[in-house]
């Protein structure tokens, strides 16, 4: 029993790498399978860590245990970067390694440009800043269309501009884009697409109008009246107004009767055919009933604002106080 113990203590576990294989060619960017075959030389069972290194940098390790004389093997996924010639190596505790020689190279693939299959876009727009919508339809076999050039080919006052397009993964499909103009002009764009890798499609033109837009004139500016008085009964005060933008407006109208009877201050707005028999009063329309105290749909015209202290027949002379403010154009 002493002797066998003495064997062992002799003969220590002892791990040798007897092969490194894998692919000796490959694209950078690619990742390739590698397999280590190692084997336990000592006289007692042990554990291992095998190490994989690609040009001396350290890729990945792995435990391995094997009885004395197995040999087993362990397998790892290296990538590659780059151009050229690397060493790829196998190693063990102890100092046993093996290695490759990896050839990189860089993938040459086989692109296409892409292809404009229509744009749309009206023929006509309004030359005032007002942004018009166009799309323009794609087809590439790559699905890696990212930029799009509008070069002027005909304008007065026009500049070109490039779109980013948001197209990966598609093979094809349509993006949006919107144009305006200040100017009156006949305009005509040439659109191309141009993929990751620098290609480009074929140009395609289109052709649209920047037509003068005229402008409706301003409304005058408003006119204004007001007023704070006292008026006897069966009297009234009157403002004239020549409205040409058929707007008025009774902004307040604030009115107190000396013998509380406020409904007896009146307020009328008549044509002026009516305030001249307003008198006597026959037919006459208060224009505040049908527009009420704003309004801007009047036909033009002169008109006239007033403020009636109606009679009671009482006896008193009562007088209505007004505070009166208005405006109109």
């Amino acid at each position: 029993m002493v002797s066998a113990g003495c064997t062992a203590l002799f003969n220590p576990a002892r791990f040798v790498i007897l092969s490194l294989e894998g692919p000796q060619q490959v694209f950078a960017g690619d990742v390739g399978s590698y397999t280590a075959k190692v084997k336990n030389r000592g006289g007692t069972p042990g554990t291992t860590q095998v190490s994989f290194y690609v040009e001396n940098e350290l890729r990945d390790t792995q435990s391995l245990s094997l009885k004395p004389g197995e040999i087993s093997s362990v397998t790892t996924r290296l990538s590659f970067f780059g151009e050229g010639v690397v060493l790829v190596e196998a190693r063990v505790k102890g100092g046993s390694a093996a290695s490759l020689t990896v050839t990189v190279s860089r993938r040459i693939s086989i692109s296409h440009p892409p292809v404009i299959t229509y744009i749309e876009f009206p023929s006509r727009i309004p030359a005032d800043g007002t942004l018009a919508y166009g799309e323009v339809g794609f087809y590439d076999p790559d699905a890696d269309v990212v930029r799009a050039y509008f070069d002027v080919l005909l304008a007065i006052n026009f500049q070109p501009f490039t779109l980013t397009i948001n197209a990966w993964s598609q093979t094809s499909g349509a993006f949006s884009f919107s144009i305006y103009c200040n100017t009156a002009q006949f305009v005509t764009l040439g659109v191309t697409l141009v993929d990751s890798m620098g290609n480009k499609s074929a140009r395609r033109d289109f052709s649209f109008t920047c037509e003068s837009v005229s402008k409706p004139p301003l409304p005058p500016p408003y006119s204004r009246f007001s007023g704070h008085s006292l008026i006897d009964e069966a009297s009234w005060h009157y403002w004239r107004l020549y409205i040409s933008a058929g707007e008025f407006h009774l902004d307040s109208a604030l009115v107190r009767r000396t013998d509380g009877k406020n409904s007896n201050c009146e307020t009328w707005l008549l044509t002026e055919s009516d305030y001249s028999r307003w008198e006597i009063n026959l037919g006459v329309t208060n224009l505040l009933s049908l527009y009420g105290w704003h309004t801007t749909s009047m036909p033009s015209g002169t008109y006239y604002f007033l403020i009636y202290n109606r009679r009671d027949w009482d006896g008193e002379q009562d007088k209505c106080e007004y505070w009166v403010e208005g405006r109109y154009r």
